[in-house]
């Protein structure tokens, strides 16, 4: 084969890696370190090669390193894929908005509330002007703002925030839709910090059921929903109730995840302060 030949092969070869990548990394579920090396191998490639999916495949690396926690390096790879599509690209393309977005999750969750808003809202200027106001993008955008407004204690801006990605969600999705589970958990989570017991529990029971519905019984994001409904049990004083849906949220995140990921600490820990509010 001449080079074109095999720079196509190459450039054929990342993107199917790239859309496989963004395919497992959308449904939070974890990939193979073998399909991460070969990620690595042909980013690589791809840097050799000068090649425009470059950006990318940086960015599929930091969407695998943002799932296993490892946010230093998710970090790194995201900025990278920002620098090099912002050149290629410009600074208001919908690939950069993707990269702004995910470098907020990860300051959301280094603690830097303030940097991760800024991102967000760089990213939520770039997709309205696009895709105009009620697209899907949209609603994701607004949906991360609305989550650090929260982290932050502006618990009625959250609300606002999760409610409209919720509008747009319903309205492009239907209600039974995994997307209009996630706002609608969202918005149980605020009224639970709010102090409206009951129509958190409301919210976050309906969120379970579409996820159910959705995934079956054993998915990650029902032990989510799953383990928010604990929480708003315990908070109730149901500590009975509680300890159910906290201990069906850490098997499932123990079978997912295995007994050392941070999901699973979390689970744990939940369990232990019922135990001690039950006297055990």
């Amino acid at each position: 084969a001449d080079g074109q030949d095999v720079e196509q092969s190459t450039e054929d070869i990342a993107q199917a890696i790239a859309d496989y990548s963004d395919k497992i990394s959308s449904s939070n579920m974890p990939i193979s370190s073998n399909e991460v090396e070969h990620l690595r191998h042909v980013t690589s490639e791809a840097e050799r090669r000068k090649s425009k999916l470059l950006g990318g495949l940086n960015y599929e690396i930091g969407n695998y390193l943002y799932i296993i926690a490892d946010l230093k390096s998710a970090m790194k790879h995201y900025e990278l894929a920002l620098k090099m599509d912002e050149a290629i690209y410009g600074e208001d393309h919908p690939n950069v908005a993707a990269y702004l977005n995910n470098i907020g999750l990860v300051l959301q969750d280094m603690g830097d509330l303030r940097g991760a808003k800024e991102y967000l809202e760089r990213a939520l200027k770039i997709d309205e002007a696009i895709y105009g106001e009620d697209h899907s993008r949209v609603a994701i955008r607004v949906n991360n703002i609305g989550l650090v407004l929260k982290d932050m204690g502006d618990y009625k801006g959250a609300k606002e925030y999760l409610e409209r990605a919720l509008r747009i969600d319903e309205a492009n999705y239907g209600e039974d839709h995994p997307n209009v589970a996630i706002d609608v958990k969202n918005i149980g989570q605020v009224l639970y910090k709010m102090g409206d017991l009951n129509g958190a529990k409301e919210y976050l029971e309906r969120a379970l059921k579409i996820g159910e519905a959705t995934y079956g019984k054993d998915h990650p994001n029902v032990a989510t929903y799953v383990n928010n409904i604990g929480s708003v049990l315990k908070a109730m004083g149901d500590y009975k109730g509680a300890k159910e849906y906290l201990e069906r949220a850490l098997k499932i995140d123990e079978a997912t995840y295995g007994e050392d990921h941070p999901n699973v600490a979390t689970r744990l820990n939940n369990i232990g302060h019922v135990l001690m509010d039950m006297g055990d």
